[in-house]
This record gives structure tokens, sequence and C-alpha cells, in this order.
């Protein structure tokens, strides 16, 4: 079991982003790969899709990928 290769980009108000340069300069950097995107999309689809479980996953997934998350807001 599996998901389809996908394209996947950020999306923001441009009135926002020229607001906030520096968070149109770490969205351009952001990339995530399609397997760990791939592996938290089944933890939602196994029930773990509340708020509190995505937050999770997200600090966990800056734990280990710390350098690339420090690479995107310097």
């Amino acid at each position: 079991m599996g998901f389809g290769a996908d394209d996947i980009r950020p999306a923001a108000n441009a009135d926002f982003l020229k607001a906030n340069k520096d968070i149109a300069k770490m969205l351009k950097k952001a990339s995530i790969p399609l397997a760990d995107i791939a592996a938290q999309n089944m933890k939602m689809n196994a029930g773990e899709k509340s708020e509190r479980a995505i937050k999770k996953h997200a600090a966990a997934w800056i734990k280990a990928n710390q350098s690339t998350f420090d690479s995107w807001i310097k």
C-alpha cells in the first residue's frame, strides 16, 4: 500500500507573504520528502489525526531532520 507521487507546495496569501518576507523565503526553501509525507499520512489514516497527534508528528520529524529544518530558517 502506498501513495502516488505528488508535487506538494505550500500556499499562502500574497499580501501576507509581502508583509512577511522571512516566511516567504522559508517557504521557498522548505521541502519534505514524499516518503516522509506518506508516512505521516499513514499515521493519520491509522487514527493519529487529532491536532495534538499531528503536532507530535511534526515535532518528531523536525527532531529527526533538525539540520534540514534549521537550513530553512536561516
